[in-house]
């Protein structure tokens, strides 16, 4: 148990609450990712963790005659269920997606290159793309000279990725919180996947 990798836990609390989804409690679940490393890190796991799984097992049936442990036997099963769930999920293109948020900063680009590669790794597709934090065209010549540096950023990012191009973005520019149940609702229908749309 102590070469258990680490982030086990985190990754059975995943699976586990995908059960709902399997079970048609639920019609979608979304994850609200850690930052980049975290989830490279919880993308790489179930490789990690059915590795474990079998010499786990392996162990068990070794010493079945020892370790009388059945308890524990039928939850490695149960986890090496909602794993397989869990990996057949990320590979299914219709069923799962990575909506990837970025700010027209350089540490993004960067972080993106890896995560890109990551989520093909999983299976993972992307399914949209933000921009966020985009400065608006204003009068003040600071206004000006910061669109410029953000379009200099955009054009970057879609040279590092030209897959993107095929992707839908939304553009999401600074300004006040959305107030009031209203605002929300006009931000929620903007936000929608499947087509570019900029957002004041």
């Amino acid at each position: 148990m102590d070469f258990a990798p680490p982030g086990i836990d985190e990754i059975a609390a995943l699976v586990r609450a995908l059960v709902f989804l399997r079970q048609g409690d639920y019609d979608l679940f979304v994850l609200d990712a850690p930052p980049s490393g975290h989830l490279i890190r919880l993308l790489e796991l179930p490789g990690l963790l059915d590795n474990w799984l079998q010499a786990m097992f392996e162990l068990l049936l070794k010493y079945k005659d020892t370790l009388k442990v059945p308890h524990f036997g039928l939850r490695l099963v149960q986890l090496s269920r909602d794993l397989k769930f869990f990996r057949g999920l990320l590979g299914d293109r219709d069923r799962a997606g990575l909506m990837l948020v970025n700010t027209p900063t350089d540490l993004p680009l960067e972080e993106n290159r890896d995560l890109v590669d990551a989520c093909k790794t999983a299976g993972l597709g992307l399914r949209h793309l933000f921009i966020n934090l985009l400065t608006p065209r204003g009068a003040c010549p600071v206004c000006t000279a910061q669109v410029e540096r953000d379009r200099a950023w955009v054009s970057a990012f879609e040279a590092d990725f030209p897959a993107f191009s095929t992707v839908p973005r939304t553009r999401i520019y600074r300004g006040d919180a959305p107030r009031g149940l209203q605002a929300v609702a006009t931000l929620g229908v903007s936000c929608m996947p499947g087509e570019d749309n900029d957002i004041s």
